[in-house]
């Protein structure tokens, strides 16, 4: 890596921005006894800055991650870190590259899905810096789990790039589910309930619409680099809820259920279990879509709700799924089942 490309005025102000940022990286790392110096952290993010200025624009817009490992020697065979180490490993399936910190890249590693999610949990058990490139220059690093800085090198001083608190990649979309339940659905905004009393949800407009209107105008709000669109005819005859097509040209898609009774009709778990063979069938035949995603709003009881069976929870709030009944998601897969409360946090002893 050669010299850097600044300005004085601007190499100064990178300069500072890596001092600022290694301290904070030196005293998360501390917290988990690691012989790391601030020097050391401070000479990598230079570094870094230094390779993105050179060589973002013939890397693009491709995402990727730097696992950085202080530990690793550098007298050991690798390659330096360069757009066609990059481009390479990328062309061969692979998004991670295991770096030195002077970045020689010693392996290269696929992480099935490249979102904030699958950065976060690989870098739980590992006190190594994972720093998680898009579009080429917004740098998101993590330490054993957390977001701990957001690095922009051409612009050291940018915050990073969100209009409002919930804004969020189109990759990201399964925490912009979680934003739009927590901040949406709990607080009753979409106006789900016709009688919270007895859990009746409201039958004056298509129950399933309720909730696709109100979380298509959630995600057009707050996803980027993407385009979202409504009511699209992917996973069967009938049309799928939402898809989310990202500018390159992935796409995700979401079909929206729900559970317990309205004044009509009364929907229970089996509907998950047809709905689970509909993704799993559409992602089996059709494997240029990235990913699908089965939402389902839950209005039956706290305690059939507690009774799924689920790979991740927030419990009393969201389960996530990757089967139902023996039946499986593809890896491409998932469902989220959100819990429909009826009661104040106050009040609230069971559904």
């Amino acid at each position: 890596m050669g010299k850097f490309k600044y300005t004085p005025d601007t190499l100064d102000r990178v300069n500072k921005v890596c001092k600022d940022k290694a301290f904070k990286i030196f005293q998360r790392l501390k917290d988990h006894r690691t012989s790391v110096t601030i020097n050391e952290i401070e000479s990598c993010l230079k570094s870094f800055s230094e390779f993105i200025i050179e060589n973002n624009h013939e890397i693009g817009s491709l995402p990727y991650v730097l696992e950085v490992d202080f530990s690793q020697n550098d007298d050991s065979p690798g390659n330096l870190l360069s757009p066609k180490v990059i481009l390479d490993a990328i062309k061969d399936n692979d998004n991670l590259l295991l770096c030195t910190k002077t970045f020689e890249v010693k392996s290269t590693d696929r992480l099935s899905r490249l979102d904030n999610f699958s950065v976060a949990d690989r870098s739980l058990n590992e006190a190594n810096l994972f720093f998680f490139i898009e579009n080429g220059l917004d740098t998101s690093i993590y330490i054993k789990g957390v977001p701990t800085i957001y690095f922009n090198p051409i612009h050291p001083k940018a915050e990073p790039p969100q209009n409002n608190k919930y804004k969020r990649i189109a990759r990201d979309y399964e925490l912009a589910l979680i934003d739009f339940y927590k901040v949406e659905v709990r607080t009753w905004r979409t106006g789900h309930w016709k009688d919270k009393q007895k859990r009746i949800l409201i039958g004056d407009r298509k129950t399933e619409d309720v909730f696709q209107q109100a979380l298509y105008q959630w995600l057009d709000l707050n996803l980027s680099t993407c385009t979202v669109t409504q009511k699209v005819r992917k996973l069967s005859t009938d049309e799928t809820d939402i898809e989310i097509m990202e500018h390159g040209g992935n796409n995700h898609l979401l079909e929206i259920k729900w559970l317990g009774k309205n004044p009509s009709t009364e929907y229970k778990y089996d509907k998950v279990d047809d709905a689970v063979h509909q993704v799993k069938n559409y992602l089996e035949e059709n494997s240029g879509t990235l990913s699908a995603a089965l939402v389902v709003y839950d209005g039956r009881t706290e305690e059939e709700f507690n009774c799924i069976v689920s790979e991740k929870e927030d419990p009393n709030n969201w389960k996530l799924i990757k089967e139902s009944n023996g039946v499986h998601l593809p890896e491409k897969g998932v469902g989220y089942i959100f819990f429909l409360i009826s009661k104040t946090a106050s009040k609230r002893t069971s559904a």
